[in-house]
């Protein structure tokens, strides 16, 4: 970045010199001839100036390598993340389920557990009737299920199918503290995950703002000096046009001269030679059956045809369409077919091609992961990708395209 601020300063320093050379054109009838070496010693300093912005130009354009290395481990490092949310999007359904599934199994323990106290409570009212009051001063004297079951474990008097019974009610018990505990566990995974993944998320849009305001100011940089090239170019071209102007009178007055002189050794026997002037010339002159690839996304931001850059706002061709989608979004084919090519660009970053047959191709841009690879079947709707903005891109989103034959 210090390489390119020296740039920029350079550039700059060299525009002042060209501007304090530029002079207002003065009408060429009023120019003496003694100012065409002055007009022409402005003239070599615009030059040099020239060949110097010129020349930084060229250093800015070689620099370009390093601008694009930056991008392409920015797309890497988005790529990577975006990877890690997509695992974590997996990793969070299923933590998921598994609460929804304990909680249903936690939910089946109570009611089994309550059956179980029925049944127990009719077994301690049977013995009650028949003169054991030890297991009703036990269950009056409890706090809860788990007390009495602990103290009921050491009555003698109870009968193999009592003591079965409490071993299953036991047990039971246990299974409820086991799942409640799992419970929890799973509970606190999840927020843990969902912390972590907003976390990469965030680093995500960090990333895709560095990257944005990298191209917007390269881009900008050779804009800028493209145009004060283009700018000296044309001062340069109107301060050629004084400097010739001058020396073609020079030389009519040196022909003029040369003319009264050989007239004179001929003692007048010869006409005056005429001298022409010569002119200067300016040297300035989907109803195919296919299906939508993004399922609830249809914000078209850039249609086919012919667009505005939204980078350097040059007037281009957009071959295909920009649909908005967050980062992330799963990409579906849009028919069966191979995977002909899944890549990455410079401009087009991580991008997927499908073969359909016929000639016939669906193209997929700017992705933030390619989850399928060459000479693979894909069909339609399987997911071959996620959204996001690799590339020569500046958001989120999935360039669409078709080609026929290649083209």
């Amino acid at each position: 970045m210090k390489f390119k601020r020296k740039i920029r300063e350079r550039f700059k320093a060299v525009i002042c010199i060209a501007l304090s050379a530029m002079v207002v054109i003065t009408t060429p009838d009023f120019l003496s001839y003694a100012d065409s070496k002055e007009e022409q010693g402005k003239l070599d300093k615009m030059m040099t100036s020239m060949g110097e912005a010129e020349r930084i130009l060229a250093e800015l354009e070689a620099n370009k390598a390093d601008t694009e290395k930056f991008i392409e481990k920015l797309d890497k490092k988005l790529s990577d993340i975006s990877l890690e949310i997509y695992k974590l999007e997996k990793k969070l359904k299923k933590v998921k389920k598994k609460i929804k599934l304990n909680e249903e199994k936690l939910e089946q323990q109570k009611k089994d557990i309550a059956s179980q106290y029925d049944s127990m409570k009719l077994r301690i009212q049977f013995m009650y009737e028949n003169g054991n009051n030890q297991i009703v001063d036990m269950l009056l004297g409890s706090k809860d299920i788990s007390d009495f079951l602990n103290k009921v474990e050491y009555v003698s008097e109870l009968s193999s199918y009592d003591r079965r019974m409490l071993t299953k009610m036991q047990k039971t018990q246990e299974a409820i503290e086991e799942t409640k505990k799992t419970l929890e566990d799973k509970k606190t995974e999840l927020v843990a995950l969902k912390e972590k993944q907003d976390k990469k998320k965030e680093t995500t849009e960090e990333l895709l703002e560095a990257k944005k305001t990298e191209l917007s100011a390269y881009d900008a940089r050779i804009a800028s000096s493209n145009a004060s090239i283009k700018s000296m170019q044309s001062d340069i071209s109107s301060q050629m046009e004084v400097v010739n102007t001058l020396k073609q009178a020079e030389a009519r007055a040196a022909a003029e001269e040369a003319s009264k002189k050989n007239k004179k050794k001929v003692n007048n026997s010869s006409d005056d030679g005429d001298v022409t002037d010569s002119s200067v010339v300016d040297s300035q002159s989907t109803s195919s059956g296919w299906m939508w690839p993004l399922p609830g996304y249809t914000e078209i931001t850039s249609p086919f045809g012919t667009r505005t850059d939204p980078i350097d706002g040059t007037t281009s061709y957009h071959c295909g369409i920009d649909i908005r989608a967050p980062g992330g979004t799963p990409i579906h084919a849009v028919a069966d077919g191979t995977i002909a090519w899944a890549s990455s660009g410079q401009s087009t970053g991580n991008w997927t091609g499908i073969y359909h047959g016929n000639g016939l191709y669906s193209v997929y841009m700017h992705q933030s992961v390619m989850l399928v690879s060459p000479g693979q079947t894909v069909h339609k709707g399987d997911v071959i990708g996620l959204v996001g903005s690799t590339g020569r891109s500046t958001g989120n989103h999935l360039h669409l395209s078709v080609r026929l034959n290649g083209a």
